[in-house]
């Protein structure tokens, strides 16, 4: 045994030459060439990743470089949820890219994160590397869970609507986004829908592992009709609750339904004082008639005007009409219930004047009053 002391290797190929010498003159030689382990770097991925099941985002990829001094042929490999890949990369005496990939379908990947993957350089000659792959892996197969409240699906409201949706995502790679149209436009969660007609909602939801789900909902936005009321006698259109003054017992009003869902099927509906004067029937959209409201009582006369659609919309417009009839002695005589007049009182202790002219004709009755003196019930 000869100790032939400690040499330094250089880069490249090292050979060594054992030469042995017997007492008798013989000798002997051998040649031993030896071997470098390969190097090998990861440089993708730089991240953490997630992927799914969908198009574009099913291929996991690991990447790198690899070198071998021995110009060997280097086998990678490297395993993802028991899937083993390989790629032999040759000519390394300079550094060459290498590259494995996963299927998450086709490798049928299970749901959940991969992380410290370890990578094995081979070159086949006894000389091994590896390196560990620093980022996680997030493997995200359930789609996101869509929810919609505020609005259902075939159901018509009236006037207004409010969605609102939500999403949530448990296969682990975390939402990405949750976005709407109403009607192929941006729409936000929790904005008050008013157009008439029907209505498309569609909802996405995507995850960062690309997996996504849409849910669609189809519904009704029914406007209430409108009723323009027009006083041809006064040539004025009546805001809601005005009074009208009149001296004769009827006054005439000019009606116009209205509706901004086109086809709906308009009805109209006449009070006087309480009483049904004309009880629904039907009207045309846009197209005004007049109604006269007869046999108006002295005072105050509350009018209504209603207007329904075929869909559940309506309105209902209120005025009044005011009978001052000149001679109210005399216009009150044909008429019952209440009367609103002025009547003149006579120096203490002497009695009430025209109490009688209040009686319709051939009233024999007790006729009952009330009133203000002096500002006092």
């Amino acid at each position: 045994n000869v100790n032939t002391g400690a040499k330094t290797l250089v880069n490249g190929f090292n050979t060594s030459a054992f030469i042995c010498q017997t007492t008798s003159g013989g000798i002997r030689s051998t040649m031993a060439q030896l071997n470098c382990n390969p190097k090998i770097t990861i440089s993708l991925p730089a991240t953490n990743q997630s992927f799914s099941t969908a198009p574009g985002r099913k291929t996991i990829t690991i990447s790198g470089t690899v070198s071998d001094v021995d110009n060997n042929n280097v086998t990678i490999s490297a395993a993802i949820n028991g899937k083993t890949k390989i790629t032999v990369i040759s000519n390394t005496s300079t550094a060459k890219t290498w590259s494995l990939t996963w299927d998450v379908s086709a490798d049928n990947i299970a749901e959940g994160s991969y992380s410290n993957i370890l990578v094995t350089a081979d070159d086949g000659m006894g000389g091994i590397a590896t390196a560990t792959m620093g980022y996680t892996l997030t493997v995200d197969r359930t789609t996101p869970v869509i929810s919609i409240s505020g609005v259902a699906n075939g159901q018509t409201y009236q006037n207004s609507v409010t969605p609102i949706f939500s999403a949530t995502d448990a296969g682990g790679a975390g939402l990405a986004s949750v976005t709407a149209t109403l009607n192929g436009m941006a729409y936000t969660s929790g904005t008050a829908i008013t157009s008439a007609g029907g209505q498309v909602l569609v909802v996405t939801a995507i995850d960062h592992a690309g997996n996504q789900s849409q849910q669609s909902v189809n519904f009704t936005v029914n406007k209430a009709p409108t009723c323009l009321l027009f006083s041809p006698a006064t040539n004025q259109t009546l805001a809601e609750g005005q009074v009208i003054v009149v001296t004769e017992n009827r006054f005439t009003v000019r009606i116009t339904p209205d509706d901004a869902n086109t086809g709906d099927a308009l009805q109209y509906k006449i009070i006087q004082s309480g009483i049904t004067k004309v009880d629904w029937k039907n009207c045309s959209r846009s197209i005004a008639f007049d109604c006269t409201f007869t046999d108006v009582l002295l005072g105050n006369n509350v009018c209504q005007v209603m207007v329904r659609d075929d869909r559940g919309g309506q309105v209902t417009r209120t005025f009044t009409v005011r009978n001052k009839a000149s001679g109210s002695a005399v216009a009150a005589l044909s008429q019952k219930g209440v009367r609103e007049v002025l009547i003149a009182l006579g120096y203490p202790g002497t009695a009430f004047r025209c109490l009688n002219d209040l009686k319709p004709s051939g009233y024999t009755g007790p006729l009952s009053f009330s009133g203000i003196i002096n500002s006092l019930s």
